[in-house]
């Protein structure tokens, strides 16, 4: 797991929060098992370490003049935090429309083999009926 380095602006720590949350929810769910915020395959979305750097240039504006933004520079920090966000959830939802798509897949290849494997047993109770004791190899050599 990445460091978040502890000075943020205070105005702007939750919403920076959710975007930690939000990107390390992406990274995980695309399938982040090394940690570098990047999933193998990976190429929409904010990584980790995007969100990191831009938390690491907050934490320094923070720490260089510390109450010193003007609103309009606070605004501009939150303008560029929603878009950020924004980002981060839009990749989140493309990530949930993926899962989803998957997993039809798989359901479907189940239900498939399942038809097969009653087909077989079909078979096999059909083959039994012409040549007595047939029905347990039958089913071995279906599998």
């Amino acid at each position: 797991m990445m460091r978040i380095p502890a000075t943020i602006l205070p105005a702007s720590g939750l919403l920076l929060g959710a975007i930690l949350f939000s990107a390390t929810a992406v990274a995980q769910s695309d399938g982040d098992t090394d940690g570098t915020g990047k999933a193998e395959g990976a190429s929409e979305g904010m990584s980790l370490d995007a969100v990191s750097d831009e938390l690491d240039a907050l934490g320094a504006a923070g720490r260089e003049a510390p109450g010193e933004l003007s609103v309009e520079e606070l605004e501009k920090l939150l303008a560029e935090q929603k878009a950020a966000l924004a980002e981060v959830e839009e990749s989140l939802e493309e990530t949930r429309r993926k899962e989803a798509a998957v997993r039809e897949r798989i359901d479907k290849k189940v239900r498939k083999q399942s038809e097969v494997e009653a087909e077989i047993e079909t078979l096999c109770r059909e083959r039994e009926k012409l040549e007595a004791g047939s029905f347990d190899r039958c089913m071995a050599e279906g599998d």
